[in-house]
């Protein structure tokens, strides 16, 4: 099965984080500007009200979610994670658990070339670790991946 070069960041928009404050599902949205750029997050608690904003600073820095289970700078921790073959597996909303269930589930994994970068390495598909590739490992992922999609969800 041929995949479209996938990044992280396409996943970014709507990230399921567990509230500090009450334990609860809460979302770490990606907030743009007026010229639809990045222009920050904003962390928002259904449960207990809680929020937070992280905006462009004054040099033009933006706090940009780091891979997971926790987001550094933001000080969270992914709602959707479990272990998994002696490792955390994480995803960071529903669409992320199926792009992962997709391409684990694959028979052949090839990857398509960017028309306008080429080949990518930075890529999801070329940075995903060895353990969840591993044929022998494939189901123990893919079940993995099961348990994430039955978490609770308050979408």
């Amino acid at each position: 099965m041929k995949f479209e070069i996938t990044y992280l960041d396409h996943f970014a928009c709507d990230i399921l984080v567990r509230c500090r404050r009450c334990d609860h599902q809460a979302h770490l949205i990606r907030l743009c500007d007026s010229d639809l750029q990045l222009a920050g997050h904003r962390f928002v608690c259904k449960s207990c009200g809680g929020s937070r904003d992280w905006l462009r600073d004054s040099s033009g820095t933006i706090t940009s979610p780091s891979s997971g289970p926790e987001l550094r700078g933001f000080e969270l921790s992914l709602w959707l994670q479990t272990r998994c073959c002696g490792e955390i597996l994480w995803a960071y909303n529903l669409s992320h658990v199926e792009f992962l269930e997709s391409y684990i589930g694959a028979d052949l994994r090839e990857r398509s070339r960017d028309s306008k970068w080429g080949w990518s390495n930075s890529s999801m598909q070329s940075r995903l670790p060895q353990w969840m590739l591993d044929a022998h490992r494939r189901d123990d992922v893919l079940s993995g991946l099961a348990k994430l999609r039955c978490l609770p969800f308050n979408l």
